[in-house]
């Protein structure tokens, strides 16, 4: 017994040191991925490499602002010791065929994982088997899990997408070159990896005001709360009913309104470069039951006296990348106000009241007001003789949400993943402590589409094409000689 006592306390601090729970995991992977960051000439270069040049700073510029902690074979940094290195020169990411270098910063695959783990080392993707333990299928994934390669690359699982997408973060070298959230690739880009789990991750979920678990009470108006959506780590709610073709892919902050009585409610946010933050008002806690959304000014929208719901959350690109950060929200209540619906529009018989407010119409008077009478119209296919008029004269459309500004080749996709580059193969936190140049493979070109493979890209023409021209060039000097 007394030996067994000895062994428990031994093992205690131990397990006390490593144990993480999955949300705490998953808030690091959004502080490595969303980190913003700038860049200056001095991080091109590198002191103790007379070829090093920033691969990274060639595909995105000198400047910035950037977003995602840079790609750096056998790097482990973290955002602190990442920003410090930058300010201060040191070369922004490498590839594999750099070696490891010690003037170089940032973090490569396992690199990254460990540290959303809080490991006491860095562990390869030939070493992670140490303090994981593999599952049986992809069935059971949690977010904070892994899939490892061991050799060549391992990604931060996060969520199943539609469909049963995988949804995850990693660290990837080839034309990516930095930490991103990956929601472009199918599973035949994770084919051959092994589905793991750290052993000292937990369940234990960590409750903080702003979460679904916990939302922010608001009952006094008006109300004004500043607050980072990246300290949220995964996105719960995705996908609203009250805007079906929009992503909502990044973490949210969830704020429970309390109206004494009936009134009406506007809600404004405010965010800065590379931050997308959009309100979506709820009349319960559930992403099914939006009302509206908007991307900067919600409202004046009537609501009856009880409890509603607004959830501040992070636009996501059609690419997956989502804009998360630093925002202020300021809400206002008018208790007893009620904003007049405008009556359906005399010119149009049928509408929705699902999808236009207010149940308007598809007559001109709507369309000049502005409001999406003419996706009703579409959707429901009322008013198509109104509709054909207008397309006459159209209207200069209101152009899509844009992305935040950023860099566009950061968020260009697909991606081609240069598999020998991802992972240095140093365990013991030696990154960014040694010179060894290494040989490398060098970065593929994007591919044109998902379903032809991750490590795909484009060859020569087809043989067929090739033939066809060399006929063509024959039976045009036939007949120049039959001419002559």
């Amino acid at each position: 017994m007394r030996h067994l006592l000895a062994f428990a306390l031994l093992w205690t601090p131990f397990f006390n040191a490593y144990a993480i729970s999955q949300d705490e995991v998953m808030a690091h992977a959004v502080e490595f991925t969303e980190l913003m960051w700038n860049s200056s000439d001095a991080n091109m270069t590198a002191d103790c490499s007379t070829i090093y040049t920033s691969l990274y700073l060639e595909i995105y510029g000198v400047g910035g602002p950037h977003k995602g902690m840079a790609y750096d074979w056998g790097g482990w940094d973290t955002v602190p010791g990442f920003l410090d290195k930058i300010a201060s020169g040191y070369g922004a990411g490498t590839h594999s065929s750099d070696g490891i270098l010690s003037c170089t910063t940032g973090q490569d695959c396992s690199g990254f994982v460990s540290r959303c783990w809080e490991t006491s080392k860095k562990f390869a993707t030939a070493t992670l088997a140490e303090i994981t333990d593999p599952l049986s299928s992809v069935a059971e994934l949690k977010a904070g899990d892994a899939l490892n390669k061991a050799g060549s690359h391992v990604v931060l699982f996060d969520s199943m997408g539609i469909g049963g997408k995988p949804l995850f973060y990693e660290s990837a070298g080839g034309n990516v070159r930095k930490a991103w959230y990956n929601g472009s690739s199918s599973w035949n880009y994770l084919e051959g990896y092994i589905p793991v789990r750290y052993k000292f991750i937990t369940d234990e979920t960590v409750i903080i005001p702003g979460s679904l678990e916990e939302p922010i009470v608001v009952d006094a108006f008006p109300y004004s709360d500043d607050r980072n959506t990246m300290d949220y780590g995964a996105s719960q709610m995705n996908v609203y009913s009250c805007a079906p073709d929009t992503g909502e892919w990044g973490p949210e902050v969830i704020y429970q309104l309390e109206f004494p009585v009936a009134g009406a409610m506007t809600a404004t946010v405010d965010c800065g470069p590379g931050i997308d933050i959009d309100l979506h008002l709820l009349s319960s806690l559930d992403e099914n039951a939006c009302i509206d959304r908007a991307h900067e000014v919600l409202g004046p929208i009537n609501v009856e006296a009880g409890t509603y719901f607004l959830s501040a959350d992070s636009w996501s690109a059609t690419s997956g990348v989502s804009y998360p950060g630093p925002y202020a929200l300021n809400i206002d209540f008018a208790p007893g106000e009620v904003i007049p619906e405008e009556p359906p529009s005399a010119s149009c018989d049928g509408w929705c009241d699902d999808v236009a407010p207010a149940g308007c119409g598809c007559g001109p008077d709507c369309m000049e007001a502005g409001d999406c009478c003419l996706d009703a119209c579409e959707l429901c296919g009322a008013c198509e003789e109104t509709v054909v008029e207008l397309e006459e004269e159209p209207e200069e459309e209101e152009p899509e949400e844009e992305e935040p500004a950023n860099p566009p080749a950061e968020d260009e996709l697909p991606w081609v993943i240069d598999s020998a580059d991802e992972d240095s193969g140093v365990p013991q936190g030696l990154g960014n402590n040694l010179v060894s140049p290494t040989p490398g493979m060098t970065a593929l070109a994007p591919v044109e589409s998902e379903d032809e493979g991750c490590r795909t890209h484009q060859g020569a023409l087809p043989v067929g094409i090739l033939v066809l021209l060399c006929g063509f060039i024959l039976l045009g000097r036939r007949e120049r000689r039959e001419t002559s």
